[in-house]
């Protein structure tokens, strides 16, 4: 019998390292396949939460938070087969509405897909994931229910959770992405190598 394990993704879709983490997290978890059931929940997070509504245009974004892709950033996204197309990024947005959006997946599996293809849709295609209509498409494509686009583009249904759910995950320790809570106990903060996760599942094996 597979051993059951829940993973909480706690990550923001405009940290690309959380995209990078998400990604060697489920390499790992492919790798177990045999010996685990591996549950995933993605959890929001705001890396820059004053961000104003509307976003910033990125030559307004402070030079001070501006990393840029660096030498193992880029790297890391390689060996993902990731692709980060920032000089074609023009607005740094306020991540709340992505957030709010994928509050609305009641199915874990389709919420997961969500919160790949928005990532997709900011690094590799530069894409406004603020913009409602860019969420509404992303949401659609990736099979939400006509009705929970609705509720998202009428209303802010969801908005209050996901601020409360953000602030009662820094209450518990959570201060940067990606971070991790093992069956809702043990908190992992920062980006993981495969091989480390491998070890993780082999000591609980």
């Amino acid at each position: 019998m597979k051993k059951k394990v829940t993973i909480d993704i706690i990550s923001d879709i405009i940290c690309p390292w959380c995209y990078i983490g998400k990604s060697r997290l489920m390499r790992a978890i492919e790798q177990v396949s045999d010996d685990f059931e591996v549950t995933t929940r993605l959890r929001p997070f705001q890396l820059y939460p004053n961000v104003p509504k509307g976003g910033l245009a990125k030559e307004e974004f402070p030079a001070t938070r501006k990393k840029g892709l660096g030498t193992a950033l880029k790297e890391a996204a390689a060996e993902e087969h990731i692709i980060f197309n920032y000089k074609e990024i023009k607005v740094i947005p306020n991540t709340l509405e992505a957030h709010r959006l994928m509050s609305l997946c009641d199915d874990n599996d389709l919420k997961n897909d969500l919160g790949m293809a928005l990532f997709v849709s900011y690094f590799e295609k530069a894409e406004d994931v603020e913009d409602p209509l860019v969420l509404a498409r992303i949401a659609r494509d990736t099979g939400l229910a006509k009705a929970k686009i609705d509720q998202f583009l009428h209303s802010n249904i969801g908005e209050e959770e996901v601020q409360a759910e953000i602030k009662a995950l820094k209450a518990d320790g959570v201060t940067a992405v990606p971070s991790f809570v093992l069956d809702e106990d043990l908190l992992i903060m920062g980006v993981q190598p495969v091989n480390k996760w491998l070890r993780f599942f082999q000591r609980i094996k």
